[in-house]
C-alpha cells in the first residue's frame, strides 16, 4: 500500500499551498511594507534655494568700474522654479541706500548636470554721488552646478543705470557657492500598503539639506514576473510640497530591489 503525504481534500491543499507558498507551491510574493534605499549620490538633485550674496562690477568705461552688492534669498519649487522677492541694501560703489530686489528663473538637467537659468532685478532710490536719484539693474545669470566644488559657475549679463548718470554694462564670469548642507545626494522610502496586485501608500524624498518631497504611490504587481511597476505623484504634506515631481520605480520582489528609476523631480529629469 502506497501512502501519500499530500491531502486528498483540494481545499486544504490550496490552503497549504497559499501558507507555504514560496517554499512548495513556487507563487512569488510582492512588496508590502515600508522600504528605505541607501543613499543616492548619483544622479545628483539639487535644491539652490537659500542666501545668495549678488557682486558685480558695473563697467564704467575703460579700466573703470563700480562695485554693485546687495543680498537676496531664493526659493525653489518642486517644479524647479526659481523665485525671491524683498527688501535688501545695496551698496553702489561708496554709497549705500535701500532697494527691494525679485529673483525669476529655473532649475534643470542637461547632460546630467544641474543648469540654472535666472533674472534678478532690484531697485530703489537714495542718494548716490551726493544727489537722491532712483536706481536700478538686471542681471541674466547662465550657471551650471559644479558637483565637485558644490558651486554655481557661470556668467552674467545686464545693465545698472541710476538717473542723472545714465546706465552701464555688466558682462562678467560669476560663481556662487551653493547654500550649505547641500550636496546633491538624497535618499528615498517607500510605504507599500499592497490588494491583491494593486500598489497604494506613501513615498518621500529627502534632500541633503534635509527638505523632505512627499509621494503618493501606486502601482501593480505581477506575480508572472515576479516585478512591481510603481508611480509616485508629488503631493502636499503640511509645509511639505512635491506638487509636479514624479518618479516611475521598477521593482523586483518582495523586497522590493530598484531595478530602475526615471522622473522629474525639482525641475531634474533623470534616469538610471
Amino acid at each position: 500500500m502506497k501512502t501519500s503525504i499530500y491531502p486528498r481534500h483540494p481545499v486544504l491543499l490550496v490552503a497549504i499551498c497559499f501558507s507555504l507558498a514560496s517554499v512548495w507551491c513556487g507563487v512569488a510574493a510582492g512588496p508590502s511594507g515600508m522600504y528605505s534605499y541607501p543613499t543616492f549620490t548619483t544622479p545628483k538633485l539639487w535644491d539652490i534655494a537659500g542666501p545668495y550674496h549678488v557682486r558685480q562690477d558695473i563697467d564704467t568705461g575703460g579700466s573703470g568700474s563700480i562695485d554693485l552688492e546687495f543680498d537676496i534669498n531664493i526659493a525653489q519649487d518642486a517644479k524647479g522654479k526659481l523665485s525671491g522677492t524683498g527688501s535688501t541694501t545695496v551698496t553702489i560703489g561708496t554709497d549705500m541706500v535701500t532697494g527691494t530686489y525679485t529673483v525669476k528663473g529655473s532649475v534643470k538637467t542637461l547632460n546630467g548636470v544641474g543648469v540654472v537659468s535666472a533674472t534678478v532685478s532690484v531697485r530703489g532710490t537714495g542718494t548716490i554721488e551726493g544727489a537722491p536719484r532712483s536706481y536700478s539693474a538686471s542681471i541674466k545669470y547662465a550657471l551650471v552646478i559644479d558637483a565637485s566644488t558644490k558651486m554655481l559657475v557661470g556668467h552674467a549679463k545686464g545693465k545698472a543705470s541710476a538717473s542723472g548718470l545714465g546706465s552701464a554694462p555688466i558682462d562678467e564670469d560669476i560663481a556662487f557657492p551653493v547654500p550649505a548642507g547641500m550636496d546633491g545626494s538624497w535618499t528615498l522610502a517607500l510605504d507599500i500598503m499592497p490588494t491583491g496586485t494593486k500598489l497604494d501608500g506613501t513615498a518621500s524624498i529627502t534632500l541633503s539639506n534635509g527638505r523632505m518631497l512627499p509621494f503618493d504611490l501606486n502601482g501593480s504587481y505581477s506575480g508572472t514576473t515576479d516585478m512591481s511597476k510603481i508611480k509616485l505623484k508629488g503631493t502636499v504634506n503640511g509645509a511639505d510640497d512635491a506638487t509636479g515631481s514624479k518618479l516611475g520605480l521598477l521593482t523586483g520582489g518582495s523586497a522590493a530591489v530598484l531595478d530602475a528609476v526615471a522622473g522629474k523631480v525639482l525641475g531634474q529629469s533623470f534616469t538610471f
